[in-house]
């Protein structure tokens, strides 16, 4: 979150799937929903998501949110912002070259595009393997990406990656976290800064 903050302060902030997935979730992990954090430090935000229901609840709890499928041809909220964010979204989308250009529609000249995703290589993944021959995957996951191939899909439509922050969560990094001092590609998932290239 700090990095997060670091980059929202004071900012004009677009929130792609703030949501995170249900309004129960958002009311479970209390300070550290990142729509909270984002709303938090940054001068406006607002989300967009899918979910129609939460869309309406967070409404009623003062949340600037709207609804948008933001991988769709014709998205477009008629408005530019200093930085987009979309936090762990971009792995349940179907068309990431569709969903990177309406990104760029959304960008000020020198905004910046902030993603996380789940990292597929994290450790206790081939603990799933060793224990049940499979992993856990999200049923909404369409794809995972890692920092090469998602280097490869912003470098094909015309992006730039300016930094890449391996995150992990505390209590595993104290507890365990051996795996990920000794690798970086243990980690839990990644942070990736991008600006467009034209």
């Amino acid at each position: 979150y700090e990095e997060l903050e670091k980059l929202v302060r004071g900012k004009e902030v677009l929130d792609l799937g703030c949501l995170k997935h249900s309004i129960e979730q958002k009311e479970r992990e209390g300070k550290e929903w990142v729509h909270g954090v984002i709303k938090e430090h940054a001068k406006f935000v607002l989300g967009v998501d899918i979910e129609k229901d939460g869309i309406r609840e967070l409404k009623k709890k003062g949340h600037n949110v709207i609804y948008g499928k933001v991988d769709e041809i014709g998205f477009d909220i008629g408005k530019k912002f200093d930085v987009v964010f979309a936090g762990e979204l971009i792995e349940h989308l179907d068309n990431l070259g569709i969903f990177l250009k309406n990104v760029k529609k959304h960008l000020k000249n020198g905004g910046l595009l902030v993603i996380t995703t789940p990292n597929p290589y994290f450790f206790l993944r081939f603990v799933e393997i060793i224990l049940r021959d499979e992993i856990y995957c999200n049923p909404d996951h369409t794809l995972w990406l890692e920092p090469r191939t998602i280097s490869q899909l912003f470098r094909k439509n015309k992006w730039e990656i300016k930094d890449i922050f391996w995150i992990r969560r505390p209590k595993w990094y104290r507890i365990g976290g051996l795996p990920m001092r000794f690798r970086k590609y243990f980690h839990r998932g990644f942070m990736v800064i991008a600006q467009p290239t034209d």
